[in-house]
């Protein structure tokens, strides 16, 4: 048995190292530039917005999602490593709000000027929602500002806002390939139109409308 502990030992370190080494691969190690416009979002709708938005030119972007694997966006924190990639990145995008808190620090204490961020909730602007409050619902005490509903992504009306302003921003990055960031776009937001209105022609054929 007390041979089997060093190998037991060995074992778990290198499945650690396989689970960094895993970590550091999904969204590219910030030890330094690799020649690729470099984009990290914070949850997976930008992600996926992103790939759209990409297309074929996705080999030539290091894109990175933070939130990955199931985690709860509400209590996410970012590790050091997520900080230096945002801290390096050419184009950061989250959504806002209380629970992206942290974000501020990690743009504060990064040093990129040329660093093009979006948040989303400032995109909407006023059109983005506040909480509400229903029956049962635990409230907290009276706050002097609003509290936005960070649940943009669901709209797909939204969406569409979205999609245009990251390819705009895609294209502030990486003006080379700007057309076609911009006509993969408006291709994705037509197919996004398309879905919203199937969406809206079932609620309205709908012999129920109760959730």
């Amino acid at each position: 048995m007390t041979g089997l502990k060093p190998l037991a030992a060995l074992l778990g370190a290198l499945m650690i190292l396989s689970v960094c080494l895993g970590a550091l691969a999904g969204c590219g190690a910030p030890s330094g530039p690799s020649g690729r416009i470099s984009v990290v979002t914070t949850i997976y709708p930008e992600y996926d917005w992103m790939l759209n938005i990409l297309g074929d030119e996705i080999g030539s972007v290091d894109l990175c999602l933070l939130a990955d694997n199931g985690t709860d966006l509400h209590s996410f924190q970012p590790s050091v490593a997520d900080v230096a990639r945002i801290s390096d990145c050419d184009l950061f995008v989250y959504v806002g709000g209380e629970s992206d808190k942290w974000v501020g620090d990690a743009l504060k204490n990064s040093h990129n000027p040329d660093r093009v961020v979006v948040c989303l909730l400032d995109v909407l602007g006023e059109r983005a929602r506040t909480e509400e409050t229903a029956e049962g619902m635990q409230t907290e005490e009276e706050e002097e500002e609003p509290e936005y509903d960070e649940h943009v992504w669901l709209s797909l009306k939204n969406a569409r806002i979205f999609v245009d302003t990251l390819a705009e921003a895609l294209q502030r990055v990486d003006p080379e390939r700007g057309e076609t960031y911009a006509s993969n776009a408006r291709a994705y937001s037509e197919r996004l139109e398309a879905l919203d209105g199937e969406y809206e022609r079932t609620v309205e054929t709908a012999a129920r409308r109760t959730l």
